[in-house]
């Protein structure tokens, strides 16, 4: 997700999300995507504006993209992917439980409220014997990934400084945007798809969810738009 700020509300320097939006869908491999998200991103006012934020789920592909293509962008971690590696990291050192769903709760509300540092900082006091050099080769595999996930990305997690001006701090925008999109139109009981059929319903989809502009188009700029899309999504 590539959010471009135009500007933020006066007084809690909140985003403000435009009354008009557009929705894209498209059929893209990896090196593709990154060209599309470009794309898009300078017809919202890439390179226009002096906010840009990039926001990935902490994969190497979308980290590539935002390296290669957004320089100068906040990149962020998504915070519900980040939580998701906290998890497994509290259900190993506080075990399965209360206790561990409570150590989860104080790491998250401080994460969110600061950043990564914080609560790294909470997990070495509670549990010093783990976090020792000998204590750390006892840690199970999956919460040692997890752990180095975290700390290789601990500089995406600044989550509070991010809050208190203005950005984002998850994409569930867009998330939300496929389930209405794609999953609501094309997941539904005893439904088959081919491929490319559900890339041509999809693009219809996402043309008429998309928020129409104060001049709204006409039918035929409409219908050469959606004719573009269904040209690209092949």
């Amino acid at each position: 997700m590539v959010a471009v700020y135009n500007s933020v509300r006066w007084g809690d320097n909140r985003p403000v999300i435009p009354p008009s939006s557009r929705k894209y869908m498209v059929a893209a491999n990896a090196d593709e995507m990154g060209t599309r998200l470009r794309e898009t991103a300078r017809a919202a006012g890439y390179g226009k504006t002096p906010r840009v934020q990039f926001i990935g789920d902490g994969a190497a592909w979308t980290g590539n993209i935002a390296a290669d293509g957004f320089r100068g962008a906040v990149f962020t971690l998504d915070c519900s992917h980040a939580f998701g590696y906290v998890n497994k990291v509290c259900g190993f050192l506080a075990g399965d439980g209360k206790e561990a769903k409570e150590v989860f709760r104080k790491v998250k509300d401080r994460m969110y409220g600061h950043g990564f540092e914080r609560a790294e900082k909470y997990l070495r006091n509670k549990f010093r014997a783990h976090f020792t050099e000998d204590g750390m080769k006892r840690w199970s595999e999956e919460a040692s990934k997890a752990w180095m996930y975290l700390d290789a990305r601990r500089r995406h997690m600044n989550y509070g400084w991010l809050r208190r001006h203005g950005y984002l701090v998850g994409s569930g925008h867009i998330e939300s945007a496929c389930k209405a999109i794609i999953g609501q139109r094309c997941k539904g009981a005893g439904m088959h798809w081919r491929y490319a059929n559900a890339i041509y319903v999809s693009a219809l989809r996402a043309q008429m969810r998309s928020a129409t502009s104060r001049n709204p188009p006409t039918a035929a700029s409409r219908g050469s738009a959606l004719r573009a899309q269904m040209r690209s999504a092949t």
